[in-house]
């Protein structure tokens, strides 16, 4: 009988954003060895994809499934997922996304000049390690201004801030 070895390695997805996970899938060529095949998995940045150093193939079977959890960043990573047996080693590209504004919500939408705008701005994914800061800006600041930019601590996915506006001679469109 010729022994199993690993025939395919495949990841749920090609790409994530930062702070959510995908799923591992590995097969074997054959039933796993009395004992189990113990298949070693090693991440190219660990601290941004993180895998479990090995998963075991029970004996008889032929995969198995494993997370790859992923950490929030601040810049877009290509990584690599490596699974190995035996003499066999499959690599899985993979890359984690970063951490984006995903939408602002102003509340109330449409004001009278000189009254406050509470906003509320959410991030497509958790913010990274140290947290993010994102920059504001209104397109006319002289009849809606806001903060500079807003920090969204580390794990956090929204943030708010408050935009102040003035009487402008005539119905006024602002962008923030």
């Amino acid at each position: 009988t010729i022994p199993s070895t690993i025939t395919t390695f495949t990841l749920s997805k090609q790409s994530t954003r930062g702070g959510t996970s995908v799923t591992g899938t590995i097969n074997l060529t054959g039933p796993a060895p009395v004992g189990g095949a113990v298949v070693t998995l090693t991440s190219s940045v660990p601290t941004l994809t993180l895998v479990p150093a090995n998963i075991t193939i029970d004996a008889g079977g032929t995969s198995a499934t494993f997370t790859v959890n992923t950490n929030a960043t601040t810049v877009d990573t290509a990584t690599t997922i490596t699974a190995a047996y035996k003499s066999v080693s499959l690599v899985a590209p993979f890359k984690v996304q970063r951490t984006v504004p995903a939408s602002i919500k102003l509340t109330p939408a449409l004001v009278v000049g000189g009254s406050n705008v509470s906003a509320l701005l959410t991030l497509n994914g958790k913010a990274p390690s140290g947290g993010l800061t994102v920059i504001l800006a209104s397109d006319t600041p002289t009849l809606a201004n806001c903060p500079a930019s807003i920090s969204i601590p580390e794990g956090g996915t929204t943030g708010t801030f408050t935009v102040n506006t003035t009487h402008p001679a005539a119905l006024t469109s602002v962008i923030i």
